[in-house]
């Protein structure tokens, strides 16, 4: 089951988020992403947070989960903690890209890892990007084209055996360090065909970026 969690962050124009929806998705607000449910006209499966940016709350006897202001995780943290003991298995998380805190984003960042470590897959979409991690062996990206660029930011020092295929830069059995940037910017060849990318050794980011209009 996929969790659909909502952040506070800004959706930026909203017209991407049609296209990642589904009905069965279990809808996890995080405090403030309650604004984004009822813009989308989602019902949600629970409201979780402290109600320190969510706005007007939703009366007493819906599936509200108040947290205290002062606690050890975030809101985010804890709708994906209760996605997990509830049966989610993967997550999108919207509304939890760049917003006004760099700091959130940056530990939202560190959330996809959490989620590996958990057994879960996700992503964090908005308007402009779709992120990954990659924790080795091959991931395809089957919507490539959607995009101006990609790019693989590795997490440890360094990874090797890095193959790209069906990109403009090629890589073979490559090695890339988290000091340099000689991954980034690479460019989707605009043949409709998925991208493969296969790490033998550490995690990356995988960073979609510059969302093509359609």
């Amino acid at each position: 089951m996929r969790g659909l969690v909502l952040g506070a962050a800004p959706l930026g124009k909203s017209d991407y988020v049609s296209g990642y929806l589904r009905p069965d998705d279990m809808v996890l607000c995080a405090d403030g992403g309650l604004r984004h449910a009822r813009a989308l006209g989602l019902r949600f499966h629970a409201l979780i947070g402290d109600a320190d940016s969510g706005g007007r709350w939703p009366p007493p006897g819906t599936s509200v989960i108040r947290l205290p202001r002062e606690k050890d995780q975030t809101d985010l943290q804890a709708c994906l903690d209760y996605g997990l003991q509830n049966g989610c298995d993967e997550f999108l998380m919207l509304g939890c890209g760049g917003g006004p805190r760099l700091d959130h984003f940056l530990g939202n960042l560190g959330l996809l890892e959490y989620c590996a470590e958990k057994g879960a897959r996700a992503q964090i979409v908005d308007a402009r990007h779709e992120i990954r991690l990659h924790t080795g062996g091959v991931m395809t990206i089957a919507n490539p084209d959607a995009f101006v660029y990609l790019s693989l930011i590795p997490l440890d020092g360094c990874i090797s055996g890095v193959t790209l295929r069906g990109l403009r830069f090629s890589l073979t059995d490559a090695e890339l360090r988290r000091t340099e940037t000689l991954g980034l910017s690479n460019e989707p060849l605009g043949t409709g065909e998925p991208v493969e990318i296969a790490i033998a050794r550490g995690r990356a980011l995988v960073v979609q970026a510059v969302r093509k209009r359609a």
